[in-house]
């Protein structure tokens, strides 16, 4: 693997909207909002990236030559911290449609959502192992274990189970996608794309506030039929157009990535108003992978270069314009851009 030039791109600082000359090189953006690395990585694998999550220094990738969905077929790779692949072999049959990799409990598993199965990483034979599906939290610290159950546009909901006690505390979300905590208080970010696309950052200031659980309720009962109930939560801003397709803390704040007509910015929401900081040159459309509380996001992404994010073929690039990907890296002072440049 080696290091290529920087994605040509043009960065737009909001506050002041003077323009960055784009530069062949690592770029880096220092402002007191953001701290931003953009590479390109040259990976000598097949295809774009479908899913990806870090765990210990090494980067798994899943790839797929052209249209995963049209059955090409899958191929499993395994990175060191430099990008220099340690092992790629072709992905088992299971892995036929809609997978995800997660890491849980020290152990790397794929999930196939449309066919509910599970797969388990051997990490010493590099084999994978079907395994009975368990429900794993969204996101979990000292105090609640986070999860949740989707219906589509019909709902959703989100649970937070207190460690200490056993209890489990329920609230209405839709597609919920990321937890953040900051100051004590957690920000549920959910993301529908479905129709024009719509998207809420919900605040949660202590989940023992939200409704109390039915015990004799499982998660899997929820399917269709959602709870109403918003006790304990605060909608701070519900928006169709720009859509927050990323929330994380950075620099002590919560910023947000957003999809504008045209381009990709980082904002924040500060006196009743969503404010642009950042603005990339640009247009792309992050998808959370992995996260380790507030210590570390990890997004795979791809560009939009044609205003099609919400229609059946977002993913797919109708215009003669090359479409990029790559994943992006979120530690609490640093957010690394890597563009992918694959075979």
């Amino acid at each position: 693997m080696r290091i290529l030039s920087a994605f040509i791109v043009a960065i737009i600082i909001c506050n002041g909207c003077r323009d960055i000359p784009s530069q062949k090189q690592i770029y880096q953006i220092n402002t007191s909002h953001v701290s931003i690395k953009i590479d390109t990585l040259e990976l000598d694998i097949k295809g774009r990236i479908e899913s990806i999550v870090k765990y210990a220094g090494n980067y798994y990738f899943l790839s797929a030559k052209y249209n995963y969905r049209a059955n090409d077929e899958p191929y499993i790779v395994i990175t060191d911290s430099n990008f220099n692949i340690i092992h790629q072999s072709i992905a088992p049959e299971h892995f036929t449609h809609n997978v995800k990799l997660h890491v849980q409990n020290d152990s790397i598993i794929a999930i196939n959502e449309f066919y509910k199965t599970m797969l388990l990483f051997n990490q010493n034979n590099f084999k994978w192992e079907l395994v009975k599906p368990f429900t794993f939290p969204i996101y979990e610290d000292k105090d609640y274990r986070v999860t949740t159950s989707v219906s589509g546009e019909f709902g959703g909901t989100v649970f937070f189970r207190d460690k200490a006690t056993g209890l489990r505390y329920e609230g209405w979300t839709n597609y919920t996608t990321i937890v953040n905590k900051m100051n004590g208080k957690y920000y549920i970010t959910y993301f529908m794309p479905h129709g024009n696309g719509a998207s809420a950052v919900i605040e949660i200031p202590n989940p023992r506030k939200m409704l109390l659980s039915d015990t004799n309720r499982n998660e899997q009962s929820y399917n269709m039929n959602e709870t109403n109930s918003r006790q304990g939560m605060n909608t701070l801003f519900y928006w169709d157009n720009p859509v927050p397709v990323a929330s994380f803390i950075h620099k002590n704040k919560l910023l947000h990535m957003c999809s504008y007509q045209n381009s990709t910015c980082f904002t924040e929401f500060r006196d009743n108003k969503l404010h642009k900081i950042l603005a990339l040159g640009i247009h792309i459309y992050p998808e959370l992978q992995q996260q380790i509380a507030n210590k570390y996001q990890l997004y795979r992404f791809f560009t939009v270069n044609s205003f099609e994010l919400f229609g059946s073929d977002y993913e797919h690039n109708t215009t003669n314009t090359e479409e990029q990907y790559g994943f992006i890296e979120v530690v609490p002072n640093e957010i690394y851009i890597h563009f992918i440049k694959t075979n």
